[in-house]
């Protein structure tokens, strides 16, 4: 695959997310739907307010997250952790995105795998929030994470061993 192809195949990818995304905005003013899946996005910093502002820049506001911001000042975080967890039903599948492999929030959450209905992802970005956002009502949740894992791993790209050409002649 060459890097202009697969240039193009990302840049339709993200208008057909931002489309997507502008449908359920209006979608989203004639009916409620309850949602039975829900994602947390957890991270250190402010993080995890920052991924969701730049989600809803492309997709609009998405009632089906929750944030969890950590070490902004002298709280317990494993308190906040638990507490987040109890707010939770039984029956609600939760898809948990946070910033860091082995980090103290990743880690926290880590002892909610044994529920069943948890699925913790480390060093979330972008892409991944969008395509899980896009894909959370489909039947099989372990499925989309599994496909939104592989697209996003290669869809990072060092530019700098990008032709100059290739790139600027997909804009």
């Amino acid at each position: 695959m060459s890097y202009s192809y697969y240039t193009r195949w990302r840049f339709l990818r993200m208008k057909y997310y931002m489309c997507i995304g502008i449908y359920r905005k209006s979608l989203a003013k004639y009916k409620e739907v309850e949602a039975m899946r829900k994602i947390i996005i957890a991270g250190h910093g402010n993080f995890a307010e920052g991924i969701q502002s730049s989600l809803e820049l492309i997709m609009g506001m998405q009632d089906c997250i929750t944030t969890l911001c950590t070490y902004l000042d002298f709280e317990n975080v494993e308190e906040k952790v638990d507490n987040m967890m109890k707010e939770t039903h039984e029956s609600d599948e939760i898809v948990i995105l946070t910033d860091l492999f082995g980090g103290s929030v990743n880690n926290f959450f880590l002892r909610y795998l044994e529920k069943g209905n948890v699925h913790l992802i480390a060093g979330t970005n972008l892409l991944l929030l969008i395509e899980i956002v896009c894909h959370i009502n489909d039947a099989d949740l372990n499925k989309v994470i599994e496909d939104a894992l592989y697209n996003v791993r290669s869809s990072i790209v060092y530019c700098n061993k990008c032709r100059e050409e290739d790139v600027l002649s997909e804009f």
